[in-house]
């Protein structure tokens, strides 16, 4: 298995989704869950989560977000919704349940397969 799909294994722990998630043309929205296997930040679910490989975006949320981001993210490419004016749009929703963007964690990966 190529680093590709290993992290979309990955990923799907973390998001609550399936690896193929990341290869569809729509944005995809998750309830956050503490599933066997995801990278442990904290013992909490998350109440937001995004990642985009440049294609569409997945999103991780608690539920009471899912209206808002059905919203948020129709119609738009994933990448996009990491547009500063987008985010201050979401940002701002996070505020009214008493949370705000923070870390973004930029994180590239190699365009050619990596030899182990």
């Amino acid at each position: 298995m190529n680093y590709l799909e290993q992290l979309k294994r990955q990923l799907a722990l973390d998001f609550n989704c399936e690896p193929g998630d990341f290869d569809r043309d729509e944005n995809v929205l998750t309830v956050s869950a503490l599933n066997e296997g995801r990278r442990m930040y904290s013992n909490e679910k998350y109440f937001l989560s995004m990642a985009t490989l440049g294609r569409n975006a997945v999103i991780s949320a608690d539920g009471r977000l899912h209206p808002f981001l059905r919203g948020y993210m129709a119609d738009r490419l994933g990448h996009w919704l990491f547009e500063e004016e987008k985010l201050v749009v979401l940002n701002a929703e996070l505020n009214k349940y008493g949370y705000r963007l923070c870390r973004a964690h930029h994180m590239f990966l190699p365009k050619f397969d990596v030899q182990p």
